[in-house]
């Protein structure tokens, strides 16, 4: 049974109404060789990028959730802020611990990736990049004089919207659907920011 005043239920009552197909791309598009991980890890330029966490199926040695890699030329604080700022399209993140003053090796992981952050550490990331960071995850970093940035679920696994639009007008042209590809242009942030100026 669809309960069709539920959010999920009216989503699935639009669809079947106007024979309209949903593909759910979570885990699998975050751990594919290129995928959520890999397409932020390359926006913010980094080289030689590897899986944080490797697959463990076979024939699978370059997929696996997350990504560390390395700036060829090291990024002093500010321009790597800049360049992190940029990529996300945000003013402002949230930072645990201290940004080092220059940036070398990055590991990213888009989407929820707290429980990865020691993993980071271990193997050499001067910065951790993901969302949804543990409150007990950040006591963790200050403690263990390593930084980690929440960049948001939504803004760190954006990047790879445009890629997935990519690839599916790539399979249109080559099995000639015939179908226009659009990125949405309304889907936002759900959460908004709320001040003493700005109550409501």
């Amino acid at each position: 049974m669809i309960n069709t005043s539920a959010p999920d239920g009216r989503l699935l009552e639009k669809a079947l109404t106007n024979r309209i197909a949903i593909i759910s791309c979570h885990t699998n598009l975050d751990s594919a060789q290129t995928g959520v991980s890999t397409i932020l890890a390359e926006q913010l330029g980094l080289d030689n990028h590897v899986p944080l966490i490797p697959a463990t199926r076979e024939n699978s040695t370059d997929s696996g959730l997350g990504r560390i890699g390395s700036f060829r030329t090291p990024l002093s604080k500010a321009a790597f802020l800049n360049c992190v700022l940029a990529v996300l399209g945000q003013d402002s993140v949230q930072v645990a611990g201290v940004l080092p003053e220059t940036i070398t090796t990055v590991a990213v992981c888009g989407g929820s990736g707290s429980e990865f952050a020691a993993q980071a550490r271990t193997l050499g990331a001067d910065v951790y990049l993901s969302a949804e960071i543990k409150h007990s995850t950040a006591i963790w970093a200050i403690e263990s004089d390593f930084c980690i940035i929440d960049g948001t679920h939504f803004s760190t696994e954006k990047p790879a919207v445009a890629f997935l639009v990519g690839k599916l007008e790539e399979a249109s042209r080559r099995e000639k659907w015939n179908i226009r590809i659009l990125e949405t242009t309304t889907e936002h942030h759900p959460f908004v920011k709320l001040d003493r100026k700005n109550p409501q």
